[in-house]
């Protein structure tokens, strides 16, 4: 009987657990049922006023830069430019993947534009003993191109870049891994709708 109520409340603390680190996807305004049937659309990613963790990122960047500047010079700058290249290089093109594989919507000109502005990051670490996973939070507002007009406003929440191995000691990595699943999220919500 013990070992039943034992294995009762694991069960029950990991479903707790588990939907407490689940990525969350909510409608805040609008409708994406125009979307239906679009076979591209244009998306701009925006990070101006992010936060990282619970910091500005500029005030982020700033302790970053100089506490890797001190341990060894350079390392800072070098690690600050990768810091925003990488959106580019490495976040955007992870979004797309997924969402273009998921949903069928490709990346292009289309009817309609989709802004992914980028809120929260949370980098994560991994420090060979204990990791925490990277994780994003982004608002995305899908745009009618023809009239500037709003038609829907999407919040993702806890976006997780989750990886295993040795793989993720980059920060990038991490963060690569987090639109990767936001992009796929978001087509797998986009095809339920």
């Amino acid at each position: 009987m013990k070992r039943t109520q034992a294995l009762f409340v694991l069960l029950i603390l990991t479903a707790l657990l588990t939907n407490s680190y689940a990525q969350r996807i909510n409608i805040v305004s609008g409708s994406l049922s125009g979307l239906k049937g679009e076979k591209a659309v244009s998306v701009e990613f925006v990070y101006d006023h992010m936060k990282v963790g619970n910091e500005d990122e500029k005030a982020y960047l700033k302790r970053k830069t100089d506490d890797y500047n001190k341990k060894e010079p350079g390392r800072g700058d070098t690690w600050a430019q990768a810091w925003v290249s990488d959106r580019q290089a490495k976040y955007e093109p992870s979004f797309f993947e997924l969402f273009t594989k998921v949903s069928n919507i490709s990346s292009g000109s289309g009817k309609y534009k989709i802004i992914f502005h980028t809120e929260r990051t949370e980098p994560g670490f991994n420090v060979f003993v204990t990791k925490k996973p990277a994780a994003i939070d982004a608002t995305l507002t899908i745009i009618e191109v023809a009239t500037g007009k709003e038609v829907a406003k999407v919040t993702i929440d806890n976006a997780l870049g989750r990886t295993f191995g040795m793989s993720d000691l980059d920060t990038g990595v991490r963060i690569q891994e987090c639109y990767a699943m936001a992009g796929k999220a978001f087509a797998k919500f986009l095809m339920k709708q």
